[in-house]
């Protein structure tokens, strides 16, 4: 787990030390005005300042990851009853407990890279959406959520698949 952390947690700052930069490249050519929100056709319909703006992402950087790591790292103390795992019964029984619980931890560091990785990507496609005259949001922003979407199921897929009862104790208790 700890070398697994270690790799995640510095990819995870990575990603948003080049958020970072591109943020601080694009600030001074940003409108006053930025669009941070888009309608389906593309079109802004959401507006701050360049100030709101760089806030705004920031405080996502940090708070969505901060506490995806948060929950990630207490998966090893908080109390069966609010762990949400399919045949929990079976999954925390003591015999199976500790490596349970070190499965979901190795599988749960990789979730705040992830969601950087988004941010930062969708912050890069509403910089270059304001940078065109007039502000539109470029055509890969769906493609980056839906890829956020995808990566999100597949991962909620493989740990449900992971946390299947197993076959020769499908009839036990």
């Amino acid at each position: 787990m700890k070398k697994r952390l270690a790799i995640a947690l510095g990819l995870c700052l990575l990603i948003l030390l080049v958020g970072a930069a591109d943020l601080a490249r694009a600030y001074p050519r940003l409108p006053p005005q930025v669009a941070q929100h888009f309608n389906l056709q593309g079109q802004p319909d959401g507006w701050c300042s360049r100030a709101q703006y760089v806030a705004l992402m920031v405080t996502l950087w940090i708070v969505l990851p901060g506490f995806m790591l948060t929950v990630a790292m207490s998966i090893y103390y908080v109390p069966d009853k609010f762990v949400n795992l399919p045949h929990k019964g079976y999954w925390l029984a003591p015999e199976r407990k500790e490596s349970t619980r070190r499965a979901l931890g190795n599988r749960m560091v990789w979730l705040p890279t992830t969601m950087a990785l988004f941010l930062v990507a969708l912050n890069h496609d509403v910089i270059v959406a304001n940078l065109a005259k007039p502000p539109r949001a470029p055509d890969n922003l769906w493609w980056i959520a839906g890829a956020f979407v995808v990566v999100t199921f597949a991962w909620t897929t493989e740990t449900y698949w992971r946390f299947r009862r197993p076959a020769n104790e499908a009839s036990g208790s």
